[in-house]
């Protein structure tokens, strides 16, 4: 039988997970620009707060689910450096980075905007992106 904090962790989890599951994973699409890529790292990001959520209360789960997918989406570009540095294949180069800012994409619903290489910007449909 689930105690009081725990049935509680669990809601708390579960409105966080609605409210902002498409807009994390948008954030995420930002660093990556990949779609799949992006969910996966929300989804791994969004265990890894349940997990935490369980053991003890977070106060602004919002805030840490953002910082973990940053430094999750950061650590996939760094591995696709390593692997096409090794390859001799460039196409993430550090100067084509830029910050992102969660405020940018955690606007509404159906605003979804892709970063291009280019540095442009333009309408993209369909999935969380």
């Amino acid at each position: 039988m689930a105690t009081k904090k725990e049935v509680s962790a669990v809601e708390r989890f579960n409105l966080l997970y609605k409210d902002s599951f498409e807009k994390v994973c948008r954030f995420a699409g930002f660093y990556v620009r990949n779609r799949q890529v992006a969910e996966d790292i929300t989804m791994d990001a969004f265990l890894k707060l349940f997990e935490v959520m369980k053991q003890e209360v977070v106060e602004n789960g919002q805030a840490l689910l953002v910082t973990m997918v940053k430094h999750r989406a950061l650590d996939y570009l760094r591995s696709q450096m390593r692997r096409e540095d090794s390859e001799g294949d460039w196409r993430y180069g550090w100067r084509t980075w830029r910050a992102v800012t969660p405020v940018s994409c955690f606007r509404k619903k159906s605003e979804r905007w892709w970063p291009i290489r280019s540095g442009y910007y333009r309408n993209r449909p369909g999935g969380c992106l």
